[in-house]
């Protein structure tokens, strides 16, 4: 029964395995897809390469395949047969440093990029007798597409999955934020009337960092979606400086009284639109207000736990234990490869085992056949044992580690009631 059960045990671990392979595969065929549809002035399309060449083991061809397919909605023309060249270098490139294990820094990833965007490029502009300012919006395209492969790198080979997201490193902290920034640039070109939700939301969200005491947090947030939504379509380039001078003003007035710093940020961001002659000038004021009326209206627990996050501000016993954290988990996370790596010898050598056993069976009789087998399966049983041993050990690591951040959860929102309290 026992032993059944642990079959049964093995058999789920593997599924498991399998489902989240699977997931993570389909997320990077998505992430491949909208990466691709995303335009940087209503014509180019350089984070589908970018997102290729940081992509390891098998969401490389995943993430090449999501990147065709959006870049095939575009139509069969001279723009897909580019983007189309330039995904197959980036692919090359990715699985080249899969190989020869070159993606260890973001370098590689980033040049990888650069020469897949820029190589096509030059070759289309080439062939069609392009104006040298073609070359020149070629180029700045293959150095977005480095730095975006730069951000996505980082993001991916972050430590998220060990620790928790407000005890990242405030680099790694920047280059999510940048990265789903990025993403968020499909939305801008979604309009209700003339209202675009996607930057009423960006709206909404810089004032919201207002709550939290990390005025880098803040700077951080409002750069990255005014960096994206500037960029996104013609006539925004004004985006990224609307919000970064509302967002500081805003905090200004925010030491005084809440409502006075949401009309602050939609009057500098009316100011902005005034002065502008963009398109959507118009349609930013209207969509400050929408977003100082959603931060005026929030929920007094949702700002509550909004302060309580306290993103990267952690006092330095804060950071020591999140580094035991990470160790603890890091070493679970060895000693369950250890266990399958035991588990995978230990099959083996009882399938070779029982084939030599087998072919030497006319040769021998059949009590040593008998005593083979029984010392086989003893053996087998001994592996087993330590096989689970070293899953004991992670099981055990693990909870420690959950106990640690647990336990710095409670200490910081203790120290955050002390704190109001003083």
């Amino acid at each position: 029964m026992v032993l059944k059960e642990r079959i049964k045990s093995k058999t789920e671990i593997f599924d498991n395995k399998r489902s989240k392979t699977f997931f993570e595969c389909g997320i990077y065929f998505v992430l491949g897809f909208l990466m691709s549809i995303t335009s940087v002035r209503n014509s180019l399309h350089p984070f589908g390469i970018s997102l290729i060449s940081v992509s390891k083991n098998k969401n490389i061809l995943f993430s090449f395949l999501g990147s065709v397919l959006g870049y095939l909605l575009t139509g069969l023309n001279i723009g897909f047969a580019r983007y189309f060249a330039s995904a197959i270098l980036a692919l090359i490139g990715a699985a080249a440093a899969e190989l020869f294990e070159l993606n260890e820094r973001p370098a590689f990833p980033m040049t990888v990029a650069f020469l897949s965007d820029f190589s096509s490029g030059f070759i289309v502009d080439f062939r069609l007798a392009s104006v040298y300012f073609q070359y020149i919006i070629t180029l700045c395209e293959a150095v977005l597409c480095a730095v975006g492969a730069f951000f996505f790198y980082k993001s991916i080979n972050s430590g998220y999955r060990r620790i928790r997201f407000r005890a990242l490193p405030f680099d790694d902290t920047c280059c999510i934020i940048i990265s789903f920034s990025i993403l968020l640039m499909n939305l801008s070109s979604l309009y209700i009337g003339r209202i675009c939700p996607a930057r009423a939301a960006a709206c909404a969200v810089i004032l919201l960092s207002l709550i939290t005491s990390n005025i880098n947090w803040g700077i951080m947030l409002t750069l990255s979606l005014g960096f994206s939504f500037s960029i996104s379509e013609k006539g925004s380039l004004f985006v990224l400086g609307a919000f970064m001078f509302s967002y500081f003003v805003a905090r200004m007035f925010y030491s005084y009284s809440k409502p006075s710093s949401g009309i602050a940020f939609a009057s500098v961001i009316g100011f902005f639109s005034v002065i502008s002659d963009s398109t959507i000038a118009v349609s930013l004021f209207f969509e400050a207000v929408i977003g100082a009326l959603i931060f005026l209206l929030m929920p007094s627990k949702i700002c509550e736990k909004i302060e309580g996050l306290n993103i990267n501000s952690a006092p330095s016993d804060s950071s020591l234990r999140q580094s035991l954290v990470l160790k603890l988990r890091f070493a679970s996370t060895a000693m369950a490869a250890i266990s399958e790596s035991v588990e995978e010898v230990r099959e083996r050598i009882n399938e070779i085992t029982r084939n030599e056993n087998e072919i030497k069976r006319m040769n021998i009789s059949e009590e040593e056949y008998i005593r083979r087998e029984i010392v086989l399966e003893k053996t087998n049983q001994i592996r087993m044992v330590a096989s689970d041993q070293f899953f004991s050990i992670a099981d055990m690591l693990e909870d420690l580690a959950f106990e640690f951040d647990e336990a710095e959860k409670f200490d910081c929102a203790s120290a955050d009631r002390i704190r109001k309290l003083l």
